[in-house]
């Protein structure tokens, strides 16, 4: 096993069209990332005159609002990508996510421009998601169609492992930002748009893949609704099982228990890690067990295990809340491995990158509310097990509308 992850490694370092996607996905994730874990930070910098449990309900609520461009900015750049080629919808996305990235490092606060301050994280934020929902799924279709039938399991495994890279660097760069000072605040977005820089050069640099230069053109590309419900439904779930366990209990913990926040960003680091970590792994079982398999195991595991592991944070043991989001972790490390390959086997080549960007970016939509609502819902309950209703609702409905047919690619 570990001789093949090695030979892996290997391959996709030295390979120029997929260290470009990998470099891309790591700041995509890192930048994303950032929003989610430095909100009880930004938080009073933004809505000052709120107590904490509101104003992390607030923060959470441009989820929703912020992600109302995903859909438009995943069927634009998804079209460019279909008829252009998935290169330049990619230079396209990391370009815009630069800018927005540094524009999100020199927002004024509400102690500036007063009641404008969080018009303006709107907005910004509005510009981050509209070109992300080009990169989210853009960035996979493009590594796996340059990788082998029978090894997809092992790219979707690799291009997660840089997306856990970069969710773990922003998590240890907001725990260090608690230690040096909230006015630090803005060097993070900073550094994530160098990074874009370096991305944007080495993509220019690679080549179309070869599934999209030697496919042919459509002849009737009629709208694939009942695939794209399906699509939906388990992106929303998808999105759901991300930001609950990985965003909502960091800010959630220090507010339920007596645990500073400081050590918790902390242990999330240690447990982001260890996800990270197991993904190229988890890749090579998808490609043994087959990703529909691994996608409908995963589900089931998330559905029968959420509320018991959840349960454990009542006892408010640092060490049971360990144990039980390392659980959830490798769970979501299992189900992201196999979603990607599933995604790209549902729709023709020169019609994907649109229609799975849609799908995922409605489905996204719906999945970004969780994080306020689990919180309204705590906050009028007290219920830490109230958590697990939306793990449990959308993943049975994916269970019931997917029965995971898979065509080769």
């Amino acid at each position: 096993m570990l001789a093949l992850l090695y030979r892996q490694l290997k391959y996709f370092f030295t390979n120029k069209n997929q260290n470009s996607i990998l470099l891309g996905t790591l700041f995509e994730h890192f930048d994303a990332s950032l929003y989610g874990f430095m909100a009880p930070f930004l938080a009073p910098l933004f809505f000052p005159n709120y107590d904490p449990v509101s104003g992390m309900i607030l923060m959470f609520s441009t989820y929703p609002i912020t992600y109302l461009s995903k859909p438009f900015g995943a069927y634009i750049i998804g079209q460019i990508g279909d008829k252009y080629g998935r290169k330049r919808a990619l230079l396209i996305s990391m370009i815009g996510m630069g800018g927005a990235t540094l524009l999100m490092g020199l927002l004024p606060t509400y102690e500036t421009v007063g009641i404008y301050a969080p018009v303006f994280l709107l907005l910004t934020r509005m510009a981050q998601v509209f070109f992300l929902s080009g990169e989210s799924n853009g960035g996979p279709i493009f590594m796996l169609e340059h990788s082998k039938t029978g090894y997809l399991g092992r790219a979707s495994g690799f291009y997660c492992t840089f997306t856990g890279l970069g969710i773990f660097l922003g998590s240890f760069t907001s725990a260090v930002i608690m230690k040096a000072g909230i006015e630090y605040w803005r060097v993070p977005y900073f550094f994530g748009f160098i990074t874009a820089i370096c991305a944007v050069y080495l993509r220019y640099k690679t080549s179309e893949t070869p599934a999209f230069k030697n496919a042919a053109d459509l002849k009737d590309d009629k709208l694939p609704v009942r695939k794209l419900i399906n699509l939906i439904a388990i992106s929303a779930f998808a999105r759901i099982l991300y930001m609950v366990p990985s965003v909502l209990i960091v800010t959630f913990i220090p507010l339920a228990t007596n645990i500073p926040t400081s050590q918790i960003l902390y242990l999330n680091t240690l447990s982001l890690l260890i996800y990270t970590i197991s993904l190229p792994f988890m890749g090579i079982l998808t490609d043994r067990l087959t990703p529909k398999v691994m996608l409908s195991l995963s589900i089931k595991l998330a559905v029968f295990l959420a509320y018991p592991l959840f349960c454990l944070f009542y006892y408010k043991n640092i060490y049971l809340m360990f144990f039980s989001k390392v659980v959830i972790i490798l769970i979501t490390a299992a189900f992201y491995c196999a979603l990607h390959p599933w995604y790209i086997s549902q729709f023709m080549v020169k019609q994907r990158y649109k229609y799975v960007s849609l799908g995922y970016a409605i489905g996204a939509q719906i999945g970004a509310s969780s994080p306020a609502i689990s919180m309204a819902i705590y906050k009028k309950t007290g219920l830490i097990s109230s958590y697990t209703l939306l793990i449990i609702i959308f993943g049975c409905l994916s269970l019931f509308l997917n029965k995971f047919k898979t065509k080769e690619l």
